[in-house]
């Protein structure tokens, strides 16, 4: 395993959340994913010469309680 560190860059973007099932996570993250894109880039003015998609899974807080 290696680790690269990069410059401290600023991210400009979108945000989304959704909920699922744990069990349909896999199949909805993708699709989820293929529609923020399709979003995301039909929406855009310009296409970036760099993108980031960065994933967080979090418990809902229905399940925190």
């Amino acid at each position: 395993m290696s680790l690269s560190l990069c410059p401290p860059t600023q991210l400009l973007g979108v945000t989304q959340s959704y909920t699922c099932k744990l069990e349909e996570i896999s199949d909805f993250r993708n699709q989820m994913r293929v529609q923020f894109w399709r979003d995301f880039l039909g929406n855009s003015p310009s296409i970036p010469p760099v993108l980031y998609g960065l994933h967080e899974p979090r418990p809902s807080l229905e399940k925190r309680r």
